[in-house]
C-alpha cells in the first residue's frame, strides 16, 4: 500500500511539472465559444438546461458543460483553473488506468510503467491543453471507473458494484460520444484471464447485452439530437472505397509513429500529408520485425499481447468513418482521438521495455529509462508552449496543415481583436475559399461582413451578408449585420427594419437592442429608446447572471408601464411597438390576449394604470 501511495504522489508531482507551463495558457479555438461565450455555465441555476443543450452546437456532452460550470463557479473566467482541472482529470485517469492494469495482470512494474508512459506521453498533450476537450477526459474517467467496477462485480459477485459500473457508463455517455464503445472494451477485460479464472460466461454475456442495449439507445437518441453525428457517418465515398482504406491505413501508421517518436502533435492533421513515405516504411519494417519475433518466441500465446492489440483496435476501428468529418480539408485525423485506446499500445511498449531488462545491466537500464522519461517530458513541455497564445498555435498549425480554414478563421479573429482588419480580411477570404461545408461558409460570410463594418465599408458588408441570407434565410446574424451596415450608411429606417427582423429569430441578442436604443435616442423617441435599453441591460447583465425569472418580471412591468404612457399620450404606434417587445419577452397567450384587449377597450385603461408595480392584471384578471 505504501508503495502504491508513493507511486501516486510521485506521478502527481511529475504531471504538475510536465504540464505546469500550460497553466497560464489562454482560451484557444473553441474554448472562447465554450467558456467565455457560454451563458449556461454562468449560473448553477441553469444546471437542468445543460442537459437540454448541445455542446458546441454539434455534440451532446452535458457533463462536460457541468464541469465547466463548476470551474466558472470557483474561478470565473481565469484560464488557470480550467487548465488545472484538466491536469487533475488526466492524473486521476492515469491512476485509474494503473488500478485496472494492476488488477488484470497482477504486475506492479508493468502497470506502473504503462501508467507513467500514458501520463507524460506528448500525444495526450492536446487533451490536457485544450479545455474544449474536457469531454474526452471525463469520458475516459467514467469508462475506467465503469470497467473497474464491472470487473470487481463479476469476479466477486458484488452487485452493488455492478450498478455502480452501469451508472458510471451512463455518465461516460453523457461526457463523450466515443463512450459508446464501452461494451467492446468490457469484452477486452476478460482476454488476460484463463477460462478457469473468468466468471460465468452467462454473466459476461448478460452484462455485455445490457451495455450494448444502452449504447444502441444512446446512438439513436444522439442522431436525433445532433444531426452532425449522422452527417459524419454518411460522408465520404462508399464504405470500402480504396481511398478510404488507404487513408485509414496511413492513419494507423501515423498513430504508431507518433507513439514511437512523438513529434509535432496537432489538434488535427491531413492524413495523406502527415504520413511520410520513410515513416510508413519504417513503421512497416518495425511491425514486420515484431511479428517475426512474436512468432519465433511463440509470444502470440501471450494474453497480454492480445489484450493490448484489441484495446487499441477497439478505439481506432470506428475512426474509419470519421476520416472525412472535415471535408473542406480532406481525410483528417485528430491526435486526441486515441486518448483512451492509446494505453493498449503503451502496454505493449512497457512489456517490451521490461523484457529488455533481462539483457542489459541494471545501471544502464535505469539510465535508459530515466532518459526515456526525460525525453517524453521534454517533448510534452515543448508541445505546451505551442498553446501559449492563438497566433503561436495557428501559425504552427498552418505550417503543418497549410489548407486549414479553421486556423485561418481563428487567426483572423485574433487580428480583428487587435483592429488589424486588413490582415483579418485576407485570412477570412482565404478561409472562405477553402471552406466547403455550407454551415461554415455561412459562418465565414458573417465574419467577413463584420470585418467590413469595422473597416468602414458597409456596402461590402451588405454584399456578403446578403449572400449568407440567400444560403440560409433564417440566419438572425445576417439581419443583424445588415442593420449595422444600413445604420453606418445613415439609412435609419432600413436599419430598424433589419434589426426588427433579426429579433424575430433571436430576441435575446443584447447588441441589437443597444443599437436600436441609439437610433431611437437620435430620433428623440425617448420611450422606445428606454424600452430597448431595458432589454439590452436584461440580456447583457441579468439574464446571464442567473435568476432570469425575477428580472424578466421586472422588465415586463417597466415595458408595460412605458406602453401605457405612450397609449395615454395618443401615440398608438409607439405603444404597440413597446407592447410587442413585452410580448416577445414573455410570449404567453394570456399576456398577449390582455394587451389586445387593452388596445380594443379603452375603458380598461384606468384599471390597468392602477397596476403599476406588477403584471398580475395581464396574467390573471379577466375584466
Amino acid at each position: 500500500m505504501k508503495k502504491k501511495l508513493l507511486f501516486a504522489l510521485g506521478l502527481l508531482a511529475l504531471l504538475l511539472f510536465t504540464y505546469g507551463n500550460s497553466l497560464y495558457n489562454p482560451f484557444l479555438i473553441d474554448d472562447i465559444t465554450l467558456v467565455k461565450g457560454n451563458y449556461l455555465i454562468g449560473s448553477l441555476s441553469r444546471f437542468p438546461q445543460m442537459f437540454c443543450e448541445t455542446y458546441l452546437d454539434s455534440y451532446y456532452r452535458p457533463l462536460a458543460t457541468v464541469s465547466l460550470g463548476l470551474n466558472y463557479l470557483v474561478n470565473g473566467l481565469d484560464p488557470v483553473g480550467y487548465h488545472l482541472a484538466n491536469i487533475l482529470f488526466h492524473f486521476v485517469n492515469s491512476l485509474l488506468l494503473f488500478v485496472l492494469l494492476n488488477s488484470l495482470f497482477k504486475n506492479f512494474s508493468l502497470a506502473g510503467l504503462t501508467t507513467l508512459l500514458f501520463a507524460v506521453h506528448p500525444i495526450n498533450s492536446v487533451c490536457v491543453n485544450y479545455i474544449s476537450d474536457r469531454g474526452n477526459l471525463l469520458g475516459a474517467l467514467f469508462m475506467l471507473i465503469s470497467l473497474i467496477l464491472f470487473r470487481r462485480s463479476l469476479l466477486k459477485g458484488k452487485w452493488l458494484s455492478w450498478f455502480g459500473g452501469l451508472l458510471a457508463f451512463v455518465a461516460a455517455l453523457l461526457s463523450r460520444e466515443s463512450s459508446i464503445l464501452m461494451p467492446l472494451y468490457f469484452l477486452c477485460l476478460w482476454l488476460p484471464l484463463t477460462k478457469e479464472e473468468r466468471p460465468a460466461t452467462k454473466r459476461i454475456i448478460l452484462t455485455f447485452s445490457i451495455l450494448a442495449m444502452f449504447s444502441v439507445v444512446y446512438f439513436v437518441l444522439l442522431n436525433r439530437m445532433c444531426p452532425l453525428t449522422s452527417a459524419m457517418l454518411a460522408r465520404g465515398p462508399k464504405l470500402f472505397s480504396w481511398l478510404q482504406i488507404k487513408a485509414f491505413f496511413l492513419m494507423m501508421m501515423h498513430y504508431l509513429l507518433l507513439f514511437a517518436g512523438p513529434y509535432k502533435i496537432l489538434f488535427f492533421r491531413e492524413v495523406f500529408k502527415a504520413a511520410s513515405l520513410p515513416g510508413v516504411i519504417g513503421v512497416c519494417l518495425f511491425i514486420t520485425g515484431v511479428t517475426v519475433a512474436v512468432i519465433k518466441n511463440k509470444a502470440y500465446r501471450s494474453r497480454l499481447l492480445w489484450f493490448g492489440a484489441a484495446w487499441f483496435l477497439v478505439g481506432v476501428a470506428p475512426l474509419y468513418r470519421l476520416l472525412l468529418y472535415r471535408p473542406e480539408i480532406g481525410y483528417v485525423m485528430q491526435d486526441s482521438w486515441i486518448y483512451f485506446s492509446g494505453p493498449g499500445l503503451l502496454l505493449l511498449l512497457a512489456a517490451v521495455l521490461l523484457y529488455l531488462r533481462r539483457f542489459v545491466r541494471p545501471e544502464l537500464y535505469k539510465v535508459f529509462m530515466a532518459l526515456l522519461v526525460i525525453f517524453l517530458v521534454n517533448q510534452t513541455l515543448g508541445e505546451n508552449l505551442r498553446w501559449h497564445d492563438v497566433k503561436t498555435y495557428c501559425r504552427y498549425w498552418l505550417k503543418e496543415v497549410p489548407d486549414n480554414p479553421l486556423a485561418f478563421n481563428t487567426l483572423a479573429r485574433e487580428y480583428t481583436k487587435e483592429k488589424e482588419y486588413e490582415r483579418a480580411e485576407l485570412l477570412l477570404l482565404r478561409s472562405l475559399e477553402l471552406t466547403k461545408s455550407r454551415k461554415r461558409i455561412i459562418w465565414e460570410l458573417h465574419n467577413l461582413s463584420l470585418v467590413y463594418i469595422w473597416k468602414g465599408e458597409p456596402d461590402k458588408a451588405i454584399k456578403y451578408a446578403r449572400k449568407s441570407l440567400k444560403m440560409q434565410p433564417k440566419t438572425s446574424l445576417g439581419y443583424y449585420i445588415l442593420g449595422r451596415a444600413y445604420q453606418d450608411k445613415g439609412e435609419t429606417q432600413k436599419a430598424i427594419n433589419m434589426f426588427r427582423r433579426q429579433q424575430l429569430d433571436n430576441f435575446s441578442h443584447p447588441l441589437t437592442h443597444q443599437f436600436l436604443m441609439e437610433i431611437y435616442e437620435k430620433q428623440g423617441r425617448e420611450r422606445l429608446a428606454r424600452a430597448e435599453k431595458i432589454l439590452s441591460l436584461y440580456f447583457q447583465q441579468f439574464y446571464p447572471a442567473g435568476e432570469p425569472e425575477l428580472w424578466r418580471q421586472k422588465a415586463i412591468d417597466e415595458l408595460i408601464m412605458l406602453g401605457l404612457k405612450s397609449y395615454k399620450d395618443g401615440d398608438r404606434y409607439e405603444a404597440l411597438e413597446i407592447f410587442r417587445l413585452a410580448v416577445q419577452l414573455e410570449p404567453n397567450g394570456v399576456l398577449r390576449h390582455n394587451i389586445k384587449r387593452l388596445i380594443r377597450k379603452s375603458e380598461t385603461e384606468d384599471k390597468l394604470t392602477q397596476r403599476a408595480q406588477s403584471v398580475n392584471i395581464f396574467l390573471s384578471e379577466d375584466n
